[in-house]
């Protein structure tokens, strides 16, 4: 039991020195990967998982319901202004809620959120999954490289 309010005063002095250190963390990361220009959107899971539940939706018969669990994805994803005002336009780290069925299979995807927006704890679930989401980054920009060479093959043989 706390035993008096300057102890959790000293905690939450603690907490926000810490918060203001991970929004720089996350801040210049963003201006690191931006720098680059890649322009690659990617995501991992999972910063955040909830309990299964029963998610009812509507297809082409009628209404379905499955067994579902929702995901907090951690993403790079370019935002239009219209998307996120606060922060403008741009390639930023992100976060998206992502429910998926019993298989594992994306039955709804949330809209993407700008991690410099989300609550301390999912910004700070986020940053073990970084390496994780430069991987994919990584990957998907090698996997784009190998599609333009593609096709600039077959137009060379029209």
């Amino acid at each position: 039991m706390v035993d008096t309010v300057s102890e959790l005063s000293e905690l939450s002095r603690k907490l926000n020195q810490k918060s203001d250190t991970l929004n720089e963390v996350i801040t210049s990361t963003n201006e690191k990967l931006a720098k680059l220009k890649i322009g690659i959107e990617a995501w991992v899971s999972n910063i955040d998982e909830s309990d299964p539940y029963n998610y009812e939706f509507e297809d082409g018969a009628g209404s379905t319901t499955v067994r579902a669990h929702d995901e907090t994805w951690l993403g790079y994803y370019r935002f239009e202004s219209s998307d996120n005002p606060k922060a403008g336009s741009g390639w930023e780290l992100a976060t998206k809620t992502v429910t998926l069925d019993a298989e594992g299979e994306i039955v709804d995807a949330g809209s993407p959120k700008p991690l410099l927006n989300r609550s301390r704890s999912t910004r700070a679930k986020a940053m073990k999954l970084i390496p994780r989401l430069l991987d994919a980054i990584k990957q998907n920009a090698e996997e784009l490289l190998r599609s333009i060479d593609e096709a600039e093959k077959a137009a060379k043989k029209l």
